[in-house]
Order: structure tokens, then sequence, then C-alpha cells
């Protein structure tokens, strides 16, 4: 994979991005309807992308290849959380969200879709169960301070758990779809790219733009979640061995990307600086077509 192929997917997402910011700014697309946009996002159209993912021919190496990058993804996202905890431990609680939880779904996916394949998906999928365990409980732990606000119910039961539920159902009973079925999760699955990337211009568009880049707090919580993080995972990741490269392309995508945008979702929910966390997310993303370019060019040259 060249810098220059990452480049151009980079770069083709910032312009759906900035339509959808042009979208918000002549008001064709409110800030509730952002919100609807996101919800059926995370709802409707990140499990079928996992489903969808799932949609394959089944095989041991593939299974145990799945369980593997689960337990890779428990890690290396407990490792950003560690190192979060430990630099803004002091700071705002939106602050620690936002240096560890990355944009697997609305970026990650599109990201390492592009670069890698629908293969790739297959593989970050399982970084969006470990993610989904990890903002369920500790990410709302974070926010609400109180250990009663964690549900395991939730946990199981949130969109991208029964995605799961379902994929690993048709990956282990292939031929269990009818084609009709198949086609038509295929096209709710194209939807996520250019859907998320109208939320998050969306984002950028409700925030002024002066203020986003105000926050020298905001500016650590980025630097901490989009250069140093990331290094020491390539450092980890270069211990695995070189016939698992796409395995370690996808993790580590998924590492670099910016703040997650259920940041914002959940400080909503739990009445912290709901503007304040869309800012961050902001300027999050827009410092990652530096960020995620400068990390895996580093990757490719250590391993």
């Amino acid at each position: 994979m060249g810098i220059s192929i990452l480049l151009n997917q980079i770069l083709t997402m910032y312009l759906l991005m900035t339509l959808g910011y042009f979208i918000v700014k002549k008001e064709w697309l409110n800030e509730e309807g952002s919100k609807q946009i996101a919800n059926i996002l995370l709802k409707i159209v990140t499990p079928i992308v996992i489903i969808n993912a799932f949609n394959t021919e089944f095989s041991l190496l593939k299974l145990k290849e799945l369980a593997f990058t689960f337990l890779l993804g428990i890690i290396l996202l407990g490792i950003g959380f560690i190192i979060a905890h430990i630099f803004l431990r002091k700071e705002n609680p939106l602050e620690q969200f936002a240096a560890g939880f990355p944009n697997v779904g609305f970026f990650g996916i599109p990201l390492v879709q592009g670069l890698l394949g629908i293969e790739a998906v297959f593989y970050i999928s399982m970084i969006i169960v470990s993610y989904n365990i990890y903002s369920w409980t500790y990410g709302v732990y974070l926010l609400s301070q109180h250990r009663d606000s964690i549900h395991l119910k939730i946990l199981l039961t949130n969109p991208a758990s029964v995605g799961l539920w379902i994929g690993l159902m048709i990956f282990i009973f292939p031929g269990i779809l009818p084609n009709v079925l198949s086609q038509s999760l295929n096209m709710v699955a194209n939807l996520n790219t250019p859907l998320a990337m109208f939320v998050l211009g969306s984002y950028i568009a409700e925030s002024s733009l002066s203020e986003i880049f105000k926050s020298k707090m905001a500016y650590k919580a980025c630097v901490i979640k989009q250069i140093f993080t990331p290094l020491i995972i390539v450092f980890v990741l270069k211990l695995l061995p070189n016939h698992l490269q796409m395995l370690k392309m996808v993790l580590l995508i998924a590492s670099s990307a910016p703040t997650g945008v259920t940041m914002a979702m959940f400080a909503q929910q739990h009445e912290k600086d709901y503007a304040y966390g869309a800012r961050i997310i902001s300027l999050s993303t827009l410092l990652s077509i530096f960020t995620i370019p400068f990390i895996l060019s580093i990757a490719m040259r250590i391993w």
C-alpha cells in the first residue's frame, strides 16, 4: 500500500466530509437531522456493515483470526486508555474519552475498505466489538462516574453486538442468506462511507471554526490520540509475524483514527459539554489528514 493510495482515499473521504459541511451550512440539513443520520449509522448501517463482512466462506483459520483480532483489539484499545489516563487523569473526562476512543466505525471502516478491500472489514468488525465493550463499560463510567450506569444487557444487545451475533451465524452456516437479501445488505453497507462523512462534516459545520482551534487541552488530547499512542502501537504490532501484514494494518488504522463520534452522543446522554465534545471530534478529524499518513508511513518503514 503506497502513501499516494492512502492520501487519495483520505482526500476522497474529506471531499465527502466537505459536502456534508456544505449541506449543513446551506441549511439543507440541521443539527437534529445530522443526529438522526448518526442514529441510522449506529443502529442500522454499522451492524449491517458487520453482517455483510461476515457473509463470506467459512474457514477455521478465519475464525481463529477473528478471535485473535478481538483479543488484539482489547489489548491495543486498553493501551490507549492507559496512556490517556496517565496524561489526562486530572483533566475533563471528555478529554480522556477523546484521547482513548478512536472513530473505528465512521472513519476506520471507510478507510480500511477503501485501502484494503471488503476482506479487511471482516477483521475491523471485531475491533468494533472490542470498542463497544469498552465504550459501554469504561466509557460510560468515565462520563457518568457511576458504575450503576453500566448495564450488561446494553453491552450484549447494542447494535454492533447484534450485528456480530447475526454475522457469526451467517459465517458459520454459509448459504442461509438468500441472494436478494445479500444484495440488499450490500447496498445498505455501501451507505456507510458517504453518510459517515456527512455526519463528520456536520459536526464541523455546527462548531465555530475559531472555537475549534482554541482549546489547548483539546490539542493535547488529539496529540495523545493520534500521534503518541499510535506510535507506541506501531512498535507493539511490529512483534507480530509478517504474514499478518493486513491484520497489522487494519489494527493500526483503527488505532490511528480520530476521536469517535460516540463521545458527543455519550456526553449528551450524561449531561456533559456536548458542544465541547463535538469541537474535539471536529479538531481530531481535521488533524487526521496529516496524522494518519504520518503514522502509516512510519509503520511502513519500521515493519
